[in-house]
């Protein structure tokens, strides 16, 4: 029964992970360019250059959703799908 449910709350966050994605490919600014693109050229790409910003940009959110998650974990919050 524990492995059914950390295999939902896994799939529950690979949902939530690719719908924020999503939600900073549409979201647009003031320059018509993605949310994505905005976040990486303001503050990724002139900190580390394009190649080395776009993995920055990646290690961010990946630590992003960690550190969300493992204070979910702490608190015992699941999503059950």
């Amino acid at each position: 029964m524990v492995e059914q449910t950390a295999d939902k709350d896994t799939f529950g966050r690979y949902a939530e992970a690719g719908v924020i994605a999503r939600m900073l490919h549409v979201i647009c600014t003031d320059e018509s360019r993605s949310l994505h693109e905005w976040i990486h050229d303001t503050f990724f790409a002139p900190w580390a250059g394009t190649s080395n910003g776009s993995l920055a940009f990646a290690i961010f959110v990946a630590l992003g959703w960690w550190i969300v998650l493992y204070v979910m974990h702490r608190r015992r919050r699941f999503l059950r799908l």
